[in-house]
């Protein structure tokens, strides 16, 4: 059985200090992309994983690294598989194949889509059934995200999820050339710069109201000028602190007609807000010649969440 969950975009980050977990609250307004991982699942007598990487077209890419060396046990597919078999209580190993399109260690979450195309397909190919929002929760704060897909706001640590309407739009993102950045570096980071100040429409990190006023109206607005006024990520800085070159990549985005440009998540991708489809290819192919871009991508979201592929 084959599943597929969507990556991710942050619209807005709102970052607030470490709490006495050490975790930082967040509220954020997540789109998904399509951008789709796959994960096959057969019943087999070990646990095992096979992974590769496509681009957009279709073509082969090399495996980052940090995945080549990425022991069974330690993959977060593996560990959503195995999570859904514990929770039914069924005895048994499983062989996964992985196809990843997402960026690696991008900040687009897609091993937390990895985690949630496995939640899935391992549900229908032992024939479990169950609301799988709290064990997503239990792998990662954007797993359940990649559940869900299509438009959200997140709370507490960003898993606690608002579904919010949104209008598709299209979206161009700079993979940056070179290693992933670590997001507990990007977090540590955050941590010891300056507090962002946030304009008066932004609400507590910690509130658990739903989305509401201008970010809510501009998201269904299909003048897409509206939301790239109010795009923001408080990580941005601790990121660009970690990996200078993506200043320069947020510079030529917007330089080429992007309407706002900023880094996803804790990055190093830089998602691009594009006026239009054409204006998107024309913005990719100039990010493209950048030597510190690896893959200049045009997508669309908001994209569905985790489903069954080939039924």
């Amino acid at each position: 059985m084959k599943a597929s969950a969507p990556g991710k975009l942050n619209v807005t980050l709102a970052c607030g200090a470490p709490d006495e977990r050490g975790y930082h609250p967040l509220r954020t307004v997540f789109m998904a992309v399509d951008l789709r991982e796959e994960v096959a699942i057969a019943p087999a007598p070990a646990w095992s994983v096979r992974t590769r990487m496509l681009s957009e077209t279709g073509q082969e890419l090399a495996l980052p690294q940090e995945l080549l060396e990425l022991p069974t046990n330690a993959n977060l597919a593996v560990k959503a598989a195995k999570a859904v078999l514990r929770e039914a209580g069924i005895e048994s190993a499983a062989a996964l194949t992985i196809t990843k399109r997402v960026p690696v260690a991008g900040g687009m979450a897609g091993g937390s889509a990895d985690a949630a195309a496995a939640i899935v397909a391992t549900a229908a190919t032992f024939g479990v059934k169950g609301d799988w929002q709290q064990l997503a929760r239990t792998l990662g704060a954007d797993v359940p995200f990649a559940l869900a897909g299509n438009a959200a706001l997140g709370t507490v640590y960003g898993d606690h999820l608002f579904p919010v309407p949104a209008c598709r739009r299209h979206w161009v993102f700079a993979c940056a050339n070179g290693a992933g950045l670590s997001t507990p570096t990007v977090f540590k980071r955050f941590d010891q710069l300056p507090r962002p100040t946030h304009p008066s429409w932004v609400l507590p990190a910690t509130s658990l109201r739903p989305l509401e006023g201008q970010l809510g109206e501009a998201l269904i607005d299909p003048d897409p000028r509206r939301l790239a006024g109010m795009m923001f990520n408080d990580l941005q800085a601790a990121a660009v602190a970690e990996r200078g070159a993506l200043a320069e990549v947020i510079e030529a985005a917007t330089s080429a007609g992007a309407l706002c440009a900023q880094v996803s998540g804790s990055g190093p991708t830089v998602v691009a807000l594009a006026p239009d489809g054409e204006s998107g290819r024309r913005i990719a192919a100039k990010l493209q010649k950048l030597d510190s871009v690896a893959r200049a991508i045009v997508t669309q979201g908001p994209a569905l969440g985790a489903r069954i592929e080939g039924k």
